[in-house]
């Protein structure tokens, strides 16, 4: 029995890990909008009318006129549509039966039908109900396109997010209008390769830096269609900008950040790991993909650019990818308390620092220091011009430090699910 749960549990984990990128199903909200026969039904006899709803909103409220098909009488319609559960106000605006209504609530069992009891006010009593939609209005396809952001605000992240590689992008098709029952989108990053879906809303990754032409196509219940395509940007970043991320599980790190490393161009980063990440080899330095970063890695990523001498943006670049290339199997830092501008191993943020602080002129010159009647050296006295975090009273030097610096300057980054945020 236990290894038949163990089996259970496995594959539903594996199900869940094969769900596109999609929001949770919601119940479809149909529109409408278009031209129906409704009969009024008393006493067995249909009363046939013709009502158009010219107005569907969002919250499902919807306005329009009407007519009695077998005498000129004209109404005014009103109601709301929550799911499939329909309420309406009638209003009789010809002056021969002025001011009669009937409220009514029903269902809607089809796009096109719907049925269910009302009263009529000028003592017909109960009556039933029941539509039929014998016109749509054309679908309109329009959509907007934005990171799928964490609302809640991080001590880094500013208002507005900018989409870069490997974040969760999403589509969000809700402005079409019409009885819409399929979004078809390209999204202009494999070919002819559609993705179709029956909820307005869906999230894809891009893997490259350029512009996306995304289209999407929307088919009404009666298999209308109406397109509309809109230009994409994943802004590029450039070589020596700053990447920070926050993993889930190492919070006990002191600051917000938890991590970093420099971006090398090309949708490469030098970065020092511990323990096998990135798709890096364990304790060491290594060149990674910018796609370890993204949203199936990490979920709160944060490029920071800095606003230097461009001149040190490339020395430090230069140092950065040297000593990954050198000193591939060299072992990750621990001792985090301090920071050295060339030892023989680095932390991550120590990398970063030590790379710039060389970057901009800086020398290795060890300076004795004495305190509390004991005696050792530091080296982070004689340092370059640009010395990021601004850290001359802290001996160590974390990555919020470095990203708190007023010469960085925040330029992309994604944030699905902020760790320690309540999502």
């Amino acid at each position: 029995m236990k290894k038949l749960i163990y089996a259970l549990l496995c594959l539903a984990i594996i199900c869940s890990l094969s769900i596109p990128f999609a929001l949770p199903a919601a119940a479809k909200q149909y529109d409408l909008t278009g031209t129906w026969l409704f009969n009024d039904i008393w006493q067995g006899v249909a009363y046939p009318h013709t009502i158009t709803i010219s107005t569907f909103n969002p919250d499902g409220t919807f306005s329009g006129t009407g007519y009695y098909n077998n005498y000129p009488i004209t109404e005014d319609v009103t109601g709301q549509l929550i799911g499939d559960s329909i309420t309406f106000h009638w209003f009789t605006t010809s002056e021969a039966s002025y001011g009669v209504t009937i409220d009514g609530t029903g269902t809607l069992l089809s796009s096109s039908y719907m049925s269910g009891t009302g009263f009529q006010s000028d003592g017909y009593g109960p009556i039933s109900w029941d539509a039929t939609r014998i016109q749509s209005q054309p679908p309109v396809a329009d959509f907007k396109i934005y990171p799928a952001d964490d609302p809640t605000p991080g001590q880094y992240k500013p208002g507005q997010t900018i989409p870069m590689v490997g974040g969760l992008i999403t589509f969000d098709a809700t402005d079409s209008t019409g009885d819409i029952v399929m979004y078809r989108w390209d999204f202009g990053d494999k070919g002819n390769y559609i993705v179709e879906t029956y909820e307005p809303i869906v999230n894809h990754i891009y893997k490259e830096e350029k512009t996306y032409h995304v289209t999407l196509e929307v088919v009404d219940s009666n298999g209308n269609t109406a397109t509309k395509t809109m230009d994409f940007t994943i802004p590029k970043l450039q070589p020596g900008d700053i990447l920070f991320c926050c993993t889930r599980g190492y919070e006990f790190i002191p600051g917000f950040f938890t991590h970093c490393g420099i971006y090398l161009g090309n949708g490469k980063i030098v970065e020092t790991v511990y323990g096998a990440g990135h798709g890096l080899p364990a304790n060491g330095v290594g060149i990674s993909d910018i796609m370890e970063w993204s949203a199936d890695h990490e979920t709160a990523v944060a490029v920071y650019r800095p606003i230097i001498n461009a001149q040190y943006v490339k020395n430090a670049v230069h140092i950065a990818k040297n000593f990954a290339r050198q000193n591939p199997h060299i072992t990750y830092d621990l001792i985090v308390a301090f920071k050295s501008q060339a030892p023989d191993s680095y932390y991550c943020s120590e990398l970063v620092w030590a790379a710039y602080s060389l970057g901009s002129g800086g020398n290795v010159v060890f300076t004795p220091w004495i305190k509390g009647g004991s005696e050792g050296y530091w080296t982070d006295v004689s340092i370059g011009e640009i010395n990021l975090g601004n850290t001359w009273g802290y001996l160590g030097m974390r990555p919020d430090r470095i990203a708190a610096d007023p010469r960085l300057q925040y330029v992309a980054g994604h944030w699905e699910d902020e760790p320690g945020s309540p999502n």
